[in-house]
């Protein structure tokens, strides 16, 4: 009995990957730091805001802009990022960057500015392929280039496959939108 129910699990856990795909992105900008103070050593505040363009694995690609409010004390970074996408049919989707409490959020200093950084984002709205996005959580890192220039690299995993094909299949119909 004990292993009919090992096996009904492990078939549910490979069902789950078979139909499910992952959604990545490539990201490349430019940011600034209108407000930043490091008032202790390992601590720091600051206000942030970038551009940047973004890529996917899909048909899905665009630009994307935000702005923060971030704290950093001895490696364990707070903030409250609100980020829009929009695409290349100028189809907008809104992020918000994920409270540390559920999802631990890291990131490390280098000569006095962030180096890099691991951080999650939840989908909380959108329009044309980001309404398919909404509740999803894109995780991914944030390397600083230096002289504000900036990569990132994310993904949502475990994207249902039917999902993954509305997005990679969207057409825009001006009628709709």
């Amino acid at each position: 009995m004990r292993y009919s129910y090992v096996l009904v699990f492990l078939g549910v856990l490979i069902l789950n990957k078979v139909f499910s795909a992952e959604l990545k992105f490539m990201m490349s900008g430019k940011d600034e730091y209108p407000f930043f103070e490091q008032y202790e050593e390992n601590k720091m505040f600051m206000l942030y805001k970038n551009e940047a363009q973004f890529t996917t694995n899909s048909t899905l690609f665009g630009t994307h802009e935000a702005g923060a409010v971030i704290e950093m004390i001895d490696g364990n970074q707070t903030q409250n990022l609100f980020g829009i996408f929009v695409d290349s049919y100028k189809n907008k989707g809104y992020v918000k960057s994920v409270p540390t409490n559920e999802k631990e959020i890291k990131g490390n200093i280098f000569e006095g500015r962030i180096g890099t950084s691991i951080g999650s984002f939840k989908f909380i709205g959108g329009e044309g392929p980001w309404k398919n996005l909404i509740g999803t959580i894109v995780t991914g890192v944030y390397y600083s280039m230096g002289e504000g220039h900036w990569l990132w690299q994310g993904s949502i995993k475990n994207l249902p496959d039917a999902v993954f094909k509305k997005i990679d299949g969207y057409v825009h119909n001006k009628e709709k939108n």
